[in-house]
Order: structure tokens, then sequence, then C-alpha cells
């Protein structure tokens, strides 16, 4: 099962938003470690926009818009290492 960290400046912001957002990031939260990558494509209100793979093929970032906020925010998630994501802004 991955296991996902959220950025310090990401965290940061992220406080600030009322509760309603944040729990739409909370959700997506719990879907990124339950199904990894395909999280962000089965996940409602959510657009990839780039997929950056290393010289194998694997996987290694995708830039998305997740619809938080009234809006569309960019994010970016990365593996840092086999299981390990990072959600950042």
């Amino acid at each position: 099962m991955p296991t996902l960290f959220v950025t310090r400046a990401f965290e940061r912001r992220l406080e600030a938003w009322d509760r309603e957002d944040q729990k739409h990031v909370y959700a997506l939260h719990l879907a990124i470690e339950s199904m990894g990558w395909d999280a962000l494509l089965s996940y409602p209100f959510c657009q990839v926009e780039t997929v950056h793979t290393d010289r194998s093929g694997e996987i290694r970032r995708m830039d998305f818009w997740v619809k938080i906020r009234r809006d569309y925010v960019p994010l970016t998630l990365e593996l840092g290492m086999p299981g390990v994501f990072v959600l950042h802004d």
C-alpha cells in the first residue's frame, strides 16, 4: 500500500483553507494511498496535465489539476521511492 507525504509548504497553505476544501484534499490523499497513480485517473474533479517518466518508462511524476476552492488548483504528485509519494503545489 502506497504512503503519501505532503510538503510542509503545501500543508501550510492547506491549513489556511476552509474545512470543506481540506476534506476534499484529504479524500484525494486517501485515494492516492489506496490506489497510487490510478487515483488521479479515477478521482472526480481531477484532470492529469503531464505525465513524466524515467528512461525505463516508469511514471515518476504527474502534474494535474484538481477542483478545490471552487476552482481548479494545480498540484504535482511525485514518486520519491517505490511506494512513497509526495504531493505538492
